[in-house]
């Protein structure tokens, strides 16, 4: 009798992971594959990320001052993003330890421009933002911004950001940012490309 119960406990467990697995509605394939690689789906935390008419559109190549200052802003993706890189990686803490020189990838926001404002100071860098289908564009096409300096890439997500109607917001620790006043002439004028050509 026992054996049973054990038996249908178990069974009762892979059936409501099977339905968690199921009922994850994951944001675009081509962005979260540039972003997070092939093994995204190891890591449901990122589900949220690259969804259309959401702000989590900018992926984020954060280091570790960046994840830190995150985490004691109140905005804690800076151990989600360790973890969820470990998770798409297979490996462990020990394997991957939270080094100086780690960049883990996140989807921050585009709205407040997170990845930008941390990127102006720090190793941090944007690797592309995902267009989030706010005006006519295609979601799975943007910008590539990585090679962009850090003098510029604060005004470059701006301009991507009003380019694609992406409203502004505060997120914690990082204000509001303005409109009107970004600009950045390493793209404008350029087409979105597909995000899976970004590199870096």
């Amino acid at each position: 009798m026992r054996y049973q119960g054990l038996v249908v406990a178990l069974l009762t467990l892979h059936v409501h992971a099977l339905n968690i697995s199921r009922s994850l509605r994951w944001g675009n394939d081509a962005a979260l594959r540039a972003c997070f690689g092939e093994n995204y789906k190891k890591a449901s935390s990122i589900s949220h990320c690259f969804q259309e008419h959401d702000t989590h559109n900018t992926c984020c190549m954060m280091d570790k001052e960046t994840r830190d200052a995150n985490d004691a802003a109140g905005n804690p993706i800076g151990q989600a993003s360790l973890k969820a890189a470990r998770q798409i990686a297979g490996k462990s803490a020990e394997d991957m330890p939270d080094s100086d020189d780690l960049l883990t990838p996140w989807c921050t926001c585009f709205g407040s421009q997170v990845c930008s404002h941390y990127a102006k100071t720090t190793k941090t860098k944007v690797k592309f933002v995902n267009d989030c289908g706010c005006a006519s564009g295609t979601p799975g096409k943007g910008f590539c911004m990585a090679d962009i300096s850090a003098s510029d890439i604060s005004g470059c997500e701006g301009w991507a950001r009003e380019q694609m109607q992406m409203p502004g917001h505060a997120t914690p620790g990082v204000a509001q940012p303005k409109d009107g006043d970004n600009s950045c002439s390493e793209l404008q004028g350029k087409a979105e490309v597909d995000v899976s050509t970004c590199q870096g």
